[in-house]
């Protein structure tokens, strides 16, 4: 079903949202903000629902009707794909760990160790970055909020200056409820 431009603006905000929430727990997480403990483990969980959720809106697998992709923002879906390319061993990896470690109660759970436990906070959502910054290229910018004014003016390379000054932005969050 075509989606209103009412309706992408009204959903890019809550995509701003999402985004937003990544660079910060991402940022929170890599610096140890919230100590070892039940903080940490919810901050955790929140950048896991966030890897996810913007894992799928860039790469989607079987879709549903009501499922908010990129490829709704954009004009030409094709040169979008090819641009953004396939998605990273890094956001497999992250993908598979926020579902069966984090969002649905496995066995898998039981073989992650001390060594094997640890995230990637900042590669992960530079990695998300690196592929938003591809979609906002692609996107048709009245489909989406003003929210999104503050990110196109960040870099579009990807290094590790862009990355601190991406996940350091501190940009106002919409409120999308």
């Amino acid at each position: 079903m075509p989606r209103t431009h009412d309706d992408l603006k009204k959903a890019s905000e809550h995509l701003r949202y999402e985004l937003d929430m990544l660079n910060s727990v991402a940022q929170a997480l890599a610096t140890n903000f919230a100590g070892a403990g039940v903080l940490n483990n919810a901050m955790l969980e929140s950048f896991a629902v966030h890897v996810r959720s913007l894992i799928f809106f860039l790469f989607p697998e079987n879709p549903k009707p009501d499922d908010v992709l990129a490829t709704h923002f954009v004009s030409d879906p094709a040169a979008f794909e090819a641009a953004r390319g396939v998605k990273s061993e890094i956001l497999k990896k992250a993908q598979s760990r926020a579902g069966k470690e984090v969002a649905h109660l496995t066995y898998q759970r039981l073989t992650v160790t001390e060594e094997t436990k640890g995230w990637r906070f900042v590669e992960i959502a530079t990695e998300i970055n690196r592929v938003m910054k591809i979609f906002q290229q692609h996107a048709d910018q009245s489909k989406l909020s003003e929210t999104w004014s503050a990110f196109r003016q960040l870099p579009t390379e990807t290094s590790s200056s862009s990355a601190t000054q991406i996940l350091a932005t501190n940009l106002e969050s919409p409120n999308p409820s």
